[in-house]
Parts: structure tokens; sequence; C-alpha cells
């Protein structure tokens, strides 16, 4: 598909994607509608820029013969004709008629004005009253009203004196009572406000004109896909949001803003000016733009709204609403969550669900991992603070006696002793060892620094080298490197000075 976008003053086309397909060069440009998109060049009849037809190569399918050119509809374009084009009318002014895609007129231009052609008529003006025009230009129902809008759901709506109503295809009242305002039907519904009740609410009429949803919004539009936009209060404090078929607020009216449904979303606009997007059933959505910057885990993935943080599934819906002051990801179907006010704050765990598990008891939480999640608490009249670990039931598993704790990997979950954090966050001091699953040290604390075990090794620090332990804590791989990482699939990337290179297992420089 392809978007009209404007760059140095100039007009092009790019595709969804935004790239370039039609360089920028035209005066003003319209969406494409039916394979063709009306465009106009720089003026060619004094101040006023003629309007032709282009297709999707670019070229001139119709040329600039127009003053005024509109989307093509069922075939046909309503066009405001030139001075040249046999285009006036009885008065002497220019005229509005119906062009094909051949560019020839099919309905002559001697209308004031024209309507977009729906449901084979189109609302056409004569002498300031409005009636209906077939695709000949023949009137099948005579101008009669002071405005009109066009067919939709075999019902249009004509204001008739001082209230609107709606007829059928043949001109009869369709529906019985007497509007102040109303919209055109979609779906089945039309939002009207009704000249009887008094309330000035709008409300939704079905096609016998019964009330399917009583008048209650200080503004409604026309449903699409399932879904209307409502508001309530009056300007400045109109607040927009969306309701279903049935009437249900699906998503309140919070929004300083709201665009109709379409392709599966609505979206509203907040007084910050963020947009948030919805699906039919009301959950909010992640755009599609967003989606490549999100990480999932176990089909869960942390999103940032409003500055607090809540969690979208697969399929992008946010299935827990944002509410978090700080969130981890999911592991082992639970995930570490913060919140509370002001300093108060603390962490505990939800479910997939955003269903809490365990309480929010923890001055900081890890994610589980092998049954286990590492947390700090206080110990001793408030000023000292150690980690320990607790089970999924939330009950203390390993006492809380380390200064620093992390999660298990094959068994084994790295501590520290006697460390403190720096000024970057990092652990400065102490030494690394590690636990097993009892909270028993397998490998007791003595090096600089300690990764988690990956395919059976981990990375230490001695006397400022890196090199490799196995699981009993014996030195496999001699610390002799700079910097090293994790073994994956029987690799590690080490560094020598400013080369980096790979080792296997024993040690030896092995390519990727």
């Amino acid at each position: 598909m392809l978007v009209p976008f404007k760059s140095e003053g100039k007009w092009g086309y790019c595709d969804e994607n935004g790239r370039c397909l039609l360089s920028p060069r035209f005066s003003t440009a319209s969406s494409f509608s039916e394979g063709l998109a009306a465009v106009s060049f720089e003026p060619k009849i004094g101040d006023v820029r003629l309007w032709g037809y282009i297709n999707e190569d670019g070229e001139f399918a119709i040329k600039q013969t127009f003053l005024e050119a509109r989307d093509f509809h069922q075939g046909l374009a309503a066009v405001k004709s030139t001075p040249e084009g046999n285009g006036l009318h009885e008065a002497g002014r220019l005229a509005w008629g119906f062009i094909n895609k051949a560019g020839e007129f099919q309905v002559p231009a001697h209308f004031e004005r024209l309507g977009d052609f729906s449901e084979e008529f189109a609302v056409a003006w004569v002498d300031g009253k409005a009636g209906f025009i077939d695709a000949t230009g023949s009137m099948v129902i005579p101008p009669q009203y002071q405005n009109a809008d066009g067919f939709h759901g075999g019902r249009a709506r004509v204001l008739s004196g001082d209230y609107w109503t709606y007829i059928d295809a043949r001109g009869n009242a369709a529906i019985p009572g007497r509007f102040l305002e109303t919209e055109r039907f979609s779906e089945g519904l039309a939002a009207v406000i009704s000249a009887e009740d008094g309330s000035g609410k709008w409300g939704y009429v079905d096609a016998t004109g019964r009330f399917a949803i009583a008048p209650a919004f200080d503004a409604a539009s026309p449903f699409r896909e399932g879904c209307a936009r409502v508001a309530m209060g009056n300007y400045p404090r109109r607040r927009w949001g969306f309701i279903n078929a049935s009437g249900t607020l699906i998503v309140p009216t919070d929004y300083d803003e709201a665009e109709d449904f379409g392709n599966g979303m609505g979206r509203t606009r907040n007084l910050a000016g963020e947009w948030r997007y919805f699906d039919g059933e009301g959950r909010m959505i992640i755009p599609p733009d967003a989606r490549e910057s999100l990480h999932f885990s176990e089909e869960m993935a942390r999103v940032l709204i409003d500055g607090k943080w809540g969690y979208s599934s697969s399929d992008f819906r946010v299935t827990v609403p944002p509410q978090f002051d700080e969130a981890g990801h999911f592991h082992e179907r639970m995930a570490a969550v913060r919140s509370g006010p002001g300093g108060k704050a603390s962490w505990g765990y939800i479910d997939g669900t955003g269903a809490r598990r365990i309480g929010q008891r923890f001055y900081r939480a890890g994610s589980f991992s092998e049954g286990l999640a590492a947390v700090q608490q206080t110990i001793w009249l408030g000023w000292i603070k150690k980690w320990g670990y607790i089970d999924k039931e939330g009950r203390l598993a390993i006492p809380l006696r380390y200064d620093f704790a992390y999660p298990f990997s094959e068994g084994l979950a790295r501590i520290n002793m006697g460390g403190r954090i720096g000024g970057a966050g990092e652990i400065q001091g102490g030494k690394w060892g590690f636990i097993d699953t009892v909270g028993n040290f397998a490998i007791p604390p003595r090096f600089d620094f300690a990764s988690w075990f990956s395919e059976n090794l981990a990375v230490v620090k001695i006397e400022g080298r890196f090199g490799y332990i196995n699981q009993t804590g014996a030195v496999v791989i001699a610390p002799r490197f700079d910097a090293a990482c994790n073994f994956f699939k029987g690799l590690a990337r080490v560094q020598t000075g400013k080369d980096w290179n790979y080792i296997d297992d024993s040690g030896d420089f092995r390519e990727p």
C-alpha cells in the first residue's frame, strides 16, 4: 500500500515501512483509492492548482484538468470542473460531476456539491437543497433536505427542518423519531441524540429506531470492528474511551483523544501525548513499531507504559496491566515485581495472570531458578541486610546470610561474602564462592570474581587474571586471560591483550 509523505515542501509516496517508492514532486497528494490517487502540481490557472490522478507507478492516468478532485468510490470520483470543462451550470458558477477511471464525465458537472457514492447513491445539492442521484446522474430522491449524508446499511440520515431522521432508498422514513444530532449507520447501529427525551446525551439506535444502547454519552462515533469511540464531559475536559456493541465500556473514558478501530486495534492519546493501543476486548496491545524491542521470557515480556511496568503476552496484548515500579522477567512461571508508597516499596512475585503468588515483603528479589529465588531482607534493627533463598511458597529455604546472592545454575548459585556496591553499581571487594540447593558451600568463597556455571564450567578471577573452574572448585583452565566469557556450545570467548579468540573446554584455541 502506498502512503503519501511530505519532504522539503513536496509530496511523494512510500510503502508501509517508510521506504520511498514515488519521489516527492507533487504540490499536494491524496491517498490511493481503487488504484488511483488525486495529485496536483504547481498552479496552472493563476493561483489555482489543477488536479489529476496518478497510478501506482506514478504515471498520470487522468490529466490535470480539475479544480478539485476526490477519491474514487464504486468506480467514480467527484471532481470540480475547470472553465474549459463544460462544467458551468445555469448560474455560471463552477460545478461538480463524477468521472470514471478513464477521466470521462459519467455524471455531467452541473451540481453545486456532491457526496461520494455509497450503496449506489450519492448526495447531490441543487439550489441549496440535498437529494440523491444514481450512477447515471438521475435524481432518484428529489432535493428537499437542508443536509444529508450517504447511505449506510440501507439508511441515510437527512436534515428536514430542525430535526434529523433516516430515510430508505425510496426516500421514505425508515425509522420513527426525531433527532437533534445523528451519525451514520454502521454495523447495524447509529449514534443519535433524541429530540424527545431531553437528556442531550448520545445513545445508539438499531435499524428499527429502538435504543440498543441507552443515551449516556457526551459524544459518540460510529461503530467499527465491533467498537465505538465515546466521550464524557465537555471541552476542554472531554475524555474518550471505547464501548462494545452491547454498550459496555471496554476502555475507560480517561483519554484526551481516541481514533476509530482499524486492523483489530483502536488507539487513545493521554494528556502527555502518548498513544495507547487496544484490542476489541479493551485489552491494551503493543503497537507494531514497538514489538521488535520486546524481550520475551516464557512468552511474556516486560512493558513500560506511563512510567509503570506491566507484561505483554506473545500475541502482543498487555495481559498484566502496568502497575509496578519495577519488574523482572518471568522465570519458572513467576516474576519479581516491586510497588508501594515512596520508600516503603517492596518486592514480591506474580504469576502470568498478574495474581500475587508471594506477598511483597522483600527489600530486593531475584528470579526463580531451579525452584529457588534469591531475596534480600533486613536482619538486625533495619541496619543490616542479607540475602537468602525462598521456595515457590515464599518460605525461607536457605537462611539470610550472604552479602550478595544470584540465581542457581546447574545446581549451584554464586554468592559473595564481604563485598559492597560500588559507585557504578558493581560489586567491589569480598570473595566469591558457590552454594548448593540446601545452602552448603560447595565451593568456599575464595575468588575475586565468579560467573554462573554454564556447561559445567564457571569463569573465575584469581590474582587479576581469568580462568575456569569445574563444579568441584578445581581450576581446569589456568587463569591467564584478561577477560573471559561463559561457555556456549563447547566454546568460550576470551581476551589476551587486545585480541579476542575462542577456546574449547581444554583451554586450547579453536576457530568458532
